[in-house]
């Protein structure tokens, strides 16, 4: 039973780094590009870490708008247990605003919208990387605060996920933090392109 748990677990690992590319920049002209660069210069009593990822789909997929990415996003298993997590440690407590909703296949993430810690920042449905959504999170007592970040580019068939973190000019983060990050956005990549075609799936039949 041991045994088949590591087997399982190392072949999903290698599936996922195998699956997504860690791009060698954020993509210029994107809202995360947007969002991180003027924090990263506003501000000398803070430093900010942005990377981005794709997962290369061989066919095209029907992304009507962002809000499609969002709700994808927001219902895939992994992101819904981080949810989950959050809400039982209390963290969104104390802020009516902030509290967490159900996400449905009608739910609207207009600028504004809240869900846990993370509000709607900007969306564009034509920009430089098609439609796109940008979520700023950010937690009472927590001194780290950051973005997320979806996009799809129709160019290359790839949906593309981004992060930025906003960390203390006097803090550090270690390599160990760092890795376990990038696996972890790799993760929920893969969750939100599985979510997105399994509703693609769905709504063609």
């Amino acid at each position: 039973m041991i045994k088949t748990l590591i087997v399982g677990s190392a072949v999903g690992v290698a599936a996922t780094y195998a699956l997504t590319t860690q791009l060698a920049a954020v993509p210029r002209g994107s809202l995360l590009a947007a969002h991180s660069a003027p924090a990263a210069a506003s501000s000398s009593s803070r430093r900010v870490a942005a990377d981005a990822f794709a997962l290369r789909i061989p066919f095209a997929l029907s992304v009507r708008n962002a809000n499609d990415l969002a709700r994808a996003f927001a219902q895939s298993p992994v992101f819904a247990l981080e949810r989950a997590l959050i809400r039982a440690a209390g963290l969104n407590a104390g802020a009516e605003s902030s509290k967490d909703v159900f996400v449905d296949n009608t739910t609207d993430f207009a600028v504004g919208r809240r869900m846990a810690l993370w509000t709607v920042a900007a969306r564009s449905e034509s920009g430089e990387c098609g439609a796109e959504v940008l979520l700023t999170w950010e937690a009472a007592g927590v001194p780290f605060c950051g973005a997320t970040w979806l996009a799809v580019d129709r160019a290359n068939c790839a949906i593309l996920f981004g992060s930025s973190l906003s960390i203390p000019s006097d803090r550090s983060v270690s390599p160990l933090v760092l890795h376990l990050h990038y696996f972890y956005s790799r993760v929920l990549l893969v969750n939100t392109a599985a979510t997105l075609l399994f509703q693609n799936a769905f709504n063609q039949n």
